[in-house]
């Protein structure tokens, strides 16, 4: 998707530190008592290194909505993104994601997945192919807006 967007945002949330403080945390029990078990210190210190790894990855969400389709991606290297061409959406909503979602990239059978930095608020996608697709913003009714903006059909009744 290279034409102008209708939407651009880029939301920002302190998992990325939370993230950090947690491999920070594994990298100093790796120098501590345990460091006499190189086993031990070993596996904390790949611990360490892959929190810090996804805060880096999960430091923000970016969205995009232009003529053709919706975009999604985390961080500042797309190794996690997705787009949705409006073709294959059939509803759009404004709601609040559930707690079992929690925060970042995730999938339960029955409920879709859920693309979140922080918050609860979303825009929930269903799709043609029966999937659900909520993408978590801080400016949901702006997300929302765009989409519909773009012709995207309102589920009625369901919007918060």
């Amino acid at each position: 998707m290279n034409e102008p967007a209708d939407y651009a945002h880029t939301q920002r949330g302190p998992i990325g530190l939370l993230l950090v403080g947690l491999g920070m945390t594994f990298g100093a029990l790796s120098i501590g008592p345990n460091g006499e078990e190189p086993l031990v210190a070993m596996l904390l210190l790949v611990l360490a290194a892959l929190f810090v790894m996804l805060a880096f990855m999960f430091q923000s969400l970016f969205v995009r909505v232009s003529a053709t389709g919706i975009e999604a991606r985390f961080g500042p290297v797309a190794i996690f993104q997705r787009c949705v061409s409006f073709d294959q959406v059939t509803t759009v909503v404004r709601t609040k994601s559930a707690l079992i979602d929690g925060l970042g990239l995730h999938y339960f059978p029955g409920r879709g997945w859920t693309w979140n930095i922080w918050g609860r608020d979303c825009v929930e996608l269903k799709l043609h192919d029966g999937g659900i697709w909520r993408i978590g913003s801080d400016e949901a009714a702006l997300l929302e807006a765009a989409l519909l903006g773009r012709g995207v059909a309102h589920e009625v009744g369901s919007s918060t």
